[in-house]
C-alpha cells in the first residue's frame, strides 16, 4: 500500500511523526503480508518541486494508493498541485483515496495575509469539489483519526485482496471440481503490479492497457 504525504515546511515536525506512526503499523502489517510503503517524505518545497517534470510527478501520485494532505496557516502551491493532482486520477481511475487535515492549533497572528487568503481559497475550492476535510489539534490527535481511517482501509484491502484469489472448499482428498490454475492466471497480475515502480517496461504495459486481463493476447503478452 504505497503512501504519499503532502505538506508544506512548516508541519516538516507533523510529517516525520505520522511517518513513524507509518514504520510502526507497517511492523505489525508485515506479518498479515501487507506492507505500508511511504512514496514521498521530503518536502514540498519550491526548491525540490521546480526539479520535478509533471509527467514524473504525476506518475508518483499515479502508483499512490493513499494521498495525505496536511495544511495549517497556508496552502503552499506545490502542495495545492499535489490535491489536484490526486484528485484528477482519483476522478479517472478510482483511486488514490484521499485525506484532507487542517491543523487548529493557534496561528501567529502577524500570519502572511497572502497565506491566509491562500489557505481561505483552498477551502472554498475542496468544498466545492464536495470533499470533506478533517481538522486535529495536536499530533496525537491527528494520528489517531488518521490511525482509524487507516484500519478501515486495511480491511476493505484484505477484502479486495481475498476476493481475488481463488479459494478452494473441497476437504483433503476429495476434489469436487477442477482446481484453477492460479499461478498462470493470478501470479502475472501480481508480478507486473508489483514490478511496475522499478520496471519501466511494465510501467507503460499497465498505463497503455488499463484493460489487458479481458484481452487474450495482452494475457499472454504479461505472461
Amino acid at each position: 500500500i504505497k503512501i504519499f504525504i503532502a505538506s508544506s515546511s512548516e508541519l516538516k515536525d507533523d510529517r516525520e511523526q505520522f511517518e513513524k506512526f507509518i514504520r510502526r503499523k507497517n511492523d505489525i502489517l508485515l506479518k498479515k503480508g501487507i506492507n505500508l510503503l511511504p512514496e514521498q517524505w521530503e518536502n514540498t518545497l519550491e526548491a525540490v518541486s521546480i526539479t520535478r517534470s509533471q509527467d514524473e510527478y504525476n506518475k508518483k501520485i499515479r502508483q499512490c494508493d493513499i494521498v495525505v494532505c496536511l495544511f495549517w496557516t497556508k496552502a503552499g502551491i506545490f502542495t495545492d498541485e499535489e490535491f489536484e493532482t490526486a484528485y484528477q486520477v482519483f476522478k479517472d481511475t478510482g483511486k488514490p483515496r484521499i485525506w484532507t487535515y487542517f491543523k487548529t492549533e493557534k496561528i501567529d497572528p502577524n500570519l502572511n495575509r497572502a497565506d491566509f487568503i491562500s489557505l481561505s481559497e483552498f477551502k472554498d475550492k475542496i468544498s466545492k469539489m464536495g470533499h470533506f476535510p478533517s481538522h486535529y489539534n495536536s499530533i496525537d490527535n491527528f494520528l489517531l483519526q488518521f490511525g482509524d481511517q487507516l484500519d478501515k482501509f486495511i480491511q476493505q484491502y484484505e477484502e479486495s485482496e481475498s476476493s481475488e484469489i481463488p479459494r478452494s472448499d473441497f476437504k483433503a482428498g476429495e476434489v469436487k471440481q477442477p482446481v484453477k490454475n492460479t499461478f498462470n492466471e493470478v501470479f502475472p497480475v501480481r508480478l507486473v503490479q508489483a514490478i511496475k515502480p522499478y520496471n519501466r517496461k511494465a510501467d507503460d504495459f499497465l498505463s497503455l492497457n488499463n484493460n489487458w486481463q479481458s484481452n487474450a493476447d495482452l494475457i499472454t503478452q504479461a505472461k
